[in-house]
């Protein structure tokens, strides 16, 4: 298991991870598969661009992806959000997963970021199981978060504190 930063070189696994993860997962991403597919490749290379997106390698392939943003509006240097998570079905279960968020972690940590953030359906409980056992605590809820044709979702907030804050809330 190896997990390391993904560069525009990588578009060209990163995409089809993407691709699979929004046509299989829909409900999961903000982003339709649709909209993925009209991006530009120069568009999806400037994404990688940024340091924002990691992979997690299993024998050389890519089997996860994650994207964590700092919040860089003055006095919230110290958030970061996780904005894309996904583990392949064959790597689920292996640890990949929780590596992959172990390892974000600590790279917000090491560039001050206190703590780390995320937006989570109410009905995916499997993922906020899994969050849950990494750490997060849930902060709130949004109602009507994302609008879909089967309905309106309703989206738990989720947060880690990395440097041993207790929630009091």
């Amino acid at each position: 298991m190896k997990i390391r930063e993904l560069s525009p070189k990588d578009v060209n696994i990163w995409l089809p991870l993407r691709l699979e993860a929004l046509e299989r997962l829909p409900e999961n991403f903000l982003t339709s598969l649709e909209t993925e597919i009209a991006r530009p490749k120069s568009d999806q290379e400037a994404r990688l661009a940024n340091g924002c997106f990691w992979g997690g390698f299993k024998n050389d392939t890519l089997c996860g992806i994650i994207a964590m943003d700092q919040n860089m509006d003055d006095g919230c240097r110290h958030r970061g959000e996780i904005t894309s998570f996904y583990v392949c079905a064959d790597a689920r279960g292996t640890g990949l997963g929780r590596a992959m968020l172990d390892h974000v972690s600590g790279i917000a940590a090491a560039n001050g970021i206190l703590q780390l953030e995320l937006q989570v359906a109410r009905t995916n409980t499997q993922a906020i199981r899994f969050y849950e056992a990494a750490g997060y605590v849930t902060f709130g809820t949004l109602p009507r978060q994302v609008l879909r044709e089967r309905g309106a979702e309703t989206d738990l907030f989720m947060v880690r504190f990395l440097d041993g804050f207790q929630d009091h809330a």
